[in-house]
């Protein structure tokens, strides 16, 4: 039987995951898969290098400004998007270093990050084990980068553009039972119901960010969905029982130091020791 492990997407609220990763190790859990889309991409392939103390700092620690900064407003009838992402690929090429790409090439786990490509429209799994270091930092900008919001990046030089795997699948279930996996642990990084959202909107981030909520909240449900339909399949939906943040995109260190108490917390109570 394979144990696999699957983290979705959901920006700042990947700290809940890594509430959620921390009580999974307490209790001595082996993976031999670990899937994840867009934030996370990132985790996964940290947890997957026995890094996790550097996906904790990362997700205690990280500022908006340091994820993030919005282009001048002159410039946007140019841009492919409305901030730039510079210091997501710092964060992306300072913390995944050679060292790891190593040990993920070595590792019996099986490893995969989700992106899209906005020229075929199809889903696109990276393997570290069939890239390079650069390719697949690169997969894992592409696989964070929400559409419109933050740049395409051509993973590929030279070839298709790829945003956020959000966009497709949110929950990349699917790709862990491709890869034989009969119990499944998923990290859902919102309920299942959205909360009313509060104020006006009157700004481009604020329209587009709730806009793409909307969509990809009927995606990660429909990918829970569906797995649950399977018979031949263990799974673990671990998901927050409150609404964690309105903007996944804001980063603070105090908010998701208190997202990973109630990761934790929640992870506890549906996997007792």
């Amino acid at each position: 039987m394979k144990t696999a492990l699957v983290v979705s997407g959901g920006g700042c609220k990947g700290a809940f995951a890594i509430g959620a990763i921390q009580w999974l190790i307490d209790l001595g859990l082996h993976f031999d898969i670990i899937v994840g889309t867009s934030t996370g991409a990132l985790i996964a392939s940290l947890v997957g290098a026995d890094q996790f103390s550097t996906a904790y700092n990362i997700y205690s620690n990280v500022t908006t400004r340091k994820v993030i900064k919005p282009y001048c407003w002159v410039t946007l009838p140019w841009r492919s998007a409305i901030y730039d992402d510079k210091g997501l690929r710092h964060i992306i090429r300072k913390n995944y270093t050679e060292e790891i790409h190593e040990k993920l090439n070595a590792s019996a786990t099986e490893i995969r990050v989700c992106s899209v490509s906005l020229n075929t429209g199809e889903t696109c799994y990276w393997d570290p084990k069939e890239t390079s270091r650069e390719t697949f930092m690169r997969a894992l900008s592409a696989s964070s980068n929400q559409p419109g919001l933050m740049p395409p990046i051509q993973v590929l030089p030279g070839e298709d553009y790829h945003v956020d795997g959000g966009v497709r699948e949110v929950v990349p279930i699917q790709k862990a039972i491709e890869l034989g996996a009969t119990r499944i642990i998923a990290i859902v990084l919102e309920r299942r119901q959205l909360s009313m959202a509060p104020g006006e909107f009157t700004r481009i981030p604020k329209v587009l960010l709730r806009t793409l909520t909307l969509m990809i909240t009927e995606t990660r449900n429909n990918d829970i969905d569906i797995a649950r339909r399977l018979p031949s399949v263990d799974l673990t939906v671990i998901r927050p029982k409150t609404h964690l943040t309105d903007n996944d995109l804001e980063f603070k260190p105090e908010l998701m130091r208190a997202m990973i108490k109630q990761g934790n917390q929640r992870a506890r109570e549906l996997l007792p020791q």
